[in-house]
């Protein structure tokens, strides 16, 4: 028998965070344009801020020709919203940027919207 993931557990009935679980605020940030006249890429555009929980999944250090690249997975949980994609970023008040992996709705039903995300730097995981 596979081991189960994040992916194959069903949300409980009532196993929706409250409210009060949203406490970390985050700003939400569309990829950046191409400028159509010298080609170079636009600076992302701010698609919103949001009441958010996050969670980290996993940490790993990945050792790399002579440099190491930290990776921290997280989960952020919104309340459920369309137009999210998996290009977008999202930054924290404190200074830390997520890029998201994975945008899903985990029953269907339109309630909560799970945000799949990895931060990667020098830093990931640890707060200024």
């Amino acid at each position: 028998m596979p081991i189960r993931t994040l992916n194959s557990i069903p949300v409980r009935a009532g196993g929706y965070e409250p409210i009060g679980a949203f406490r970390d605020r985050i700003t939400l940030f569309n990829v950046g344009d191409r400028d159509p006249s010298s080609g170079k890429t636009l600076p992302p555009s701010a698609w919103g801020d949001r009441w958010a929980k996050i969670r980290a999944l996993q940490g790993q250090d990945l050792y790399k020709a002579q440099q190491i690249a930290q990776t921290v997975s997280l989960l952020i949980k919104i309340r459920f919203e369309r137009g999210i994609t998996e290009n977008m970023t999202i930054k924290t008040p404190d200074g830390r940027t997520f890029q998201i992996k994975a945008a899903e709705d985990p029953d269907n039903r339109g309630w909560e919207l799970w945000l799949y995300c990895a931060e990667v730097g020098q830093n990931a995981g640890q707060t200024p």
